[in-house]
């Protein structure tokens, strides 16, 4: 009688006096408490703490702890009565670890990815053949916000998936932003055969380092965080310019260039157009090709019509 809530006890009738409601009480009592600071807590990280990201896992972790904290306490109240029934408890447990195998591989798997480094909140990833920002880490299921499919590009779809962790642990995840927030792409520009070829690839060049400059250098400051991180070499984030003629009378410019993942259809965009402008400067020097109709000299041909028999003449 002498725990957290016996002296409530005084509130039941004589015959619900006993350790079990006391324990119960001191149960609800101490999980309602444990509530209110989890509640604070959290509003506390809100309020102070800027960094989205930041702010974000430190809410998960509170809300971790706090169920932690709850299993333990009643674990602690109710000590007395677990030891009676162990091992009735450990076949139950049993039993529901079968039957909750998915749930505990999810839960599993949270983990995994929380402390594994696979991604964060606001990285942008591919799951199970679902691409899209993953705006939740759930201890069962990521949430997505899904790209693409009817739309083209990388913008959203208006759906969120929700994908099953084990699927993320089980299977390959390709991360967009996660070390190098930057994808390489391409522009590919077709030239008219009998056009400047050297000026069309210094015009290429030119409006690329035009457009692309702050990105270049940023990535160049990225590249080197992965390369001291990971096994791999040196890449090159500056734009290249190739060149591939063309059975169709035309000469196929292709540029490739780093570019951020979230800015990759518009940047292709406004590279497109200052090409456009930049060749139609050079007053003819400089053409873009074109799907063309060729008309050939047709033979001379001899019409005959023949009169058929009570024709008028």
């Amino acid at each position: 009688m002498n725990t957290f809530g016996g002296w409530l006890l005084w509130l039941l009738p004589p015959e619900f006096r006993t350790p079990l409601a006391s324990q119960i009480i001191a149960s609800l009592l101490g999980l309602v408490l444990l509530w209110v600071c989890i509640f604070f807590a959290r509003l506390a990280v809100t309020r102070y703490v800027n960094d989205a990201d930041s702010r974000y896992r430190m809410r998960k972790i509170v809300s971790a702890i706090g169920v932690l904290l709850g299993v333990l306490y009643l674990a602690g109240v109710f000590s007395q009565n677990l030891r009676n029934i162990t091992l009735a408890l450990g076949l139950v447990g049993a039993g529901v670890a079968l039957a909750m195998r998915s749930l505990i591989v999810g839960v599993a798997s949270w983990v995994a990815i929380t402390f594994g480094g696979y991604f964060r909140a606001g990285d942008r990833v591919s799951i199970g053949g679902v691409m899209g920002d993953v705006i939740d880490i759930g201890t069962t299921r990521v949430t997505l916000m899904e790209c693409g499919v009817w739309v083209h590009g990388d913008q959203y779809n208006g759906r969120i998936v929700r994908v099953p962790n084990a699927t993320v642990v089980n299977g390959p995840v390709y991360n967009y932003s996660q070390d190098f927030p930057f994808v390489w792409d391409e522009l590919t520009i077709p030239i008219l055969q009998g056009s400047d070829l050297h000026r069309a690839s210094e015009l290429v060049m030119e409006t690329a380092k035009d457009q692309l400059n702050e990105y270049v250098e940023h990535a160049k400051r990225e590249w080197q965080k992965v390369v001291r991180r990971y096994a791999i070499e040196a890449a090159n984030v500056e734009p290249m310019v190739f060149m591939m003629p063309r059975e169709e009378g035309w000469v196929e410019f292709g540029l490739r260039y780093v570019v951020d993942y979230k800015k990759r259809r518009s940047t292709k965009t406004a590279l497109y157009l200052a090409l456009v402008s930049a060749i139609e400067r050079t007053n003819g020097r400089v053409r873009l090709a074109a799907s063309q109709l060729e008309l050939v000299a047709a033979p001379n041909l001899s019409v005959r019509i023949l009169e058929s028999e009570g024709s008028p003449k």
